[in-house]
């Protein structure tokens, strides 16, 4: 038990230490066993830690010398036997977990054995099919008789003092035991959670043990095998022929970090592949964006054109996830599966295709889609494409193209407001709506959207653009303020570069927003930069200046640089 790889208590140690392994009953400890009485037969041998209440080995030859004549399989082995021995005495046990006396003493042993009998067979693999008194053990423990003895009692009793258990499990096992006791006591969940592919053989020759079998949540033994990544497991129960469910295939494709329980199931010579293929397997495909491009080079050549694929809002924001990994062949094959296969579109999932996906899926939806889209719908769609950050204006351009009549003028303008924000598409957003249609307005609302843009540089761009068509009489005083308080994080360069922009657009009216103009001006350290070329800008910037106690400049030099500027 010590050469073990399971770090043991001083209370399991003294425990184990009188049980006899040749006639499998359980002793019970003498009074006058205790930490010093073991210390003391053992002094040369171990060393007793009281922080941690645990048996060490004195010295690390001791600990070589048990490696050297008792190998970690061989302590396993002993184990293994030793607490399924222990298990089925039940009468003893359950006087133990009640810690009725005597026979409280060995309750730490019977909680170890109910917590980690199956960590020990599972760490023999496929020797322990080799053992006949481990297997002639198993055998006899896994017999389905109610709650009485072997597993059916060992399930009960796990729902007792499981906290125990799960205290001593590590983070990985308790996860996996929790899936356990949430399922009917049957060993085959047992197998799935904790891939215990030895014992497979044994149940088979028990057929009142049901593989197929589910909990409540719809898991059987095999899925609970992909759940948990037991590749051996899945592929000693395919060649059992167990059943296979779509879900099951779709779970492998979903969570698998390697592709040979995937190849497992596909290459199963008695699972008809078409029958595994739905549109939950493309949602799963899409979530293992590790092997996303590879999965569906695969389901494009065996996909059958009798399986129709729903275009819902889950496929859409699964493949949102991670799109840019790499989205070019990502969009090949989802527009190739989508083009030759029959296709049932949910409009509730267009609007996200419309924001997250690429305007060539947006197209092929559009033109398969049974009846076509009404234009009401579609202008709908315009203000997602315009949140869209990887191809703003392709996306707009594919909706436009499928709107039949004019579009108002009051949705235009909308369209304008929102592409204002796009932090990465805004620019060429605003001047793909203002190049070609003069009857749109370039608002205060705009140039104040723009300048609460997420990204300064963008924002200067589109503010660039939208000065270009503004009016006049569009910077004013108020609008100024506005702006203002927008550029809380910009830098200073970006807010010089801003107010230049609109100083030098046509829409700036110096005389209806000078104060404030350079109050903003005079926030940067170069002010005599940002001089407007205007002669009125000179009294007000020097009044300015005077009242916030800064250096003023001459008459002649302001002369001087709103020349070289005009010039």
């Amino acid at each position: 038990m010590m050469a073990s790889p399971v770090r043991v208590s001083s209370q399991l140690i003294i425990a184990a230490v009188f049980q006899d392994e040749d006639n499998g009953k359980i002793q019970l400890l003498p009074k006058d066993v205790t930490n010093e009485y073991i210390i003391k037969a053992c002094s040369c041998f171990l060393l007793y830690d009281q922080r941690t209440d645990a048996f060490d080995f004195s010295h690390r030859s001791a600990w070589k010398y048990l490696k050297t004549q008792f190998s970690a399989e061989t302590c396993n082995l002993y184990l293994a036997r030793l607490s399924l021995k222990i298990l089925s005495k039940t009468q003893k046990c359950d006087k133990a977990i009640a810690q009725k006396p005597p026979f409280d003493c060995i309750r730490p042993i019977v909680i170890h054995s109910a917590g980690f009998w199956f960590l020990y067979v599972r760490s023999l693999g496929n020797k322990a099919a080799d053992d006949s008194q481990l297997q002639d053990l198993l055998r006899e423990f896994l017999q389905p008789r109610g709650t009485q003895s072997g597993y059916g009692w060992w399930y009960k009793k796990c729902h007792q003092f499981g906290t125990e258990i799960m205290q001593e499990l590590d983070m990985h096992h308790r996860y996996a035991f929790s899936d356990v006791l949430s399922s009917p006591p049957s060993p085959w969940f047992l197998v799935g959670a904790f891939g215990l592919s030895s014992i497979i053989e044994t149940l088979t020759k028990q057929p009142e043990l049901d593989v197929n079998g589910v909990n409540e949540v719809d898991e059987t033994g095999f899925s609970l095998a992909i759940k948990h990544h037991h590749v051996r497991t899945t592929q000693a129960l395919l060649h059992r022929r167990v059943h296979v469910r779509p879900r099951d295939f779709s779970k492998a494709l979903q969570v698998g970090e390697d592709m040979n329980i995937v190849l497992s199931i596909w290459r199963s010579p008695h699972i008809q592949q078409q029958t595994l293929l739905s549109t939950d397997t493309l949602i799963a495909a899409a979530r293992n964006w590790h092997y996303r491009n590879q999965t569906l080079r695969g389901l494009l050549r065996h996909w059958p054109s009798t399986v129709p694929i729903q275009v819902n809002r889950e496929l859409v924001m699964a493949f949102s996830f991670g799109y840019h990994f790499p989205s070019k062949l990502t969009d090949s094959y989802m527009r190739r599966l989508l083009e030759n296969n029959r296709i049932v579109v949910d409009d509730e999932a267009l609007p996200l295709i419309a924001a997250d996906w690429s305007s060539v899926i947006m197209k092929t939806v559009l033109e398969r889609r049974v009846p076509k889209l009404p234009t009401k719908k579609l202008l709908k769609l315009l203000f997602s494409a315009v949140r869209n950050t990887e191809a703003a204006e392709v996306m707009v351009s594919v909706l436009l193209r499928h709107v039949q009549g004019d579009i108002p003028l009051a949705i235009w303008q909308r369209l304008l407001t929102r592409a204002a924000k796009n932090a990465r598409c805004g620019q060429s957003l605003v001047d793909f709506f203002l190049k070609d249609n003069r009857k749109i307005r370039v608002t205060e609302k705009d140039l104040i959207v723009a300048s609460a843009n997420e990204e300064p540089d963008q924002a200067l761009r589109i503010f660039n653009s939208l000065l270009k068509h503004s009016n006049r009489d569009k910077v004013t005083g108020a609008l100024l303020q506005q702006v203002v308080k927008n550029l809380k994080y910009w830098s200073e360069r970006e807010r010089e570069e801003l107010a230049q922009t609109i100083w030098k657009s046509k829409g700036f009216e110096y005389s209806k927003c000078a104060d404030l103009a350079w109050e903003m001006a005079l926030e940067s350290r170069n002010a005599i930069r940002l001089t407007p070329c205007n002669k009125e800008a000179m009294p007000v910037a020097m009044k300015i200046g005077k009242r916030r106690g800064r250096q003023t400049t001459s008459r002649t030099r302001w002369t001087a640089e709103a020349s070289r500027l005009a010039n």
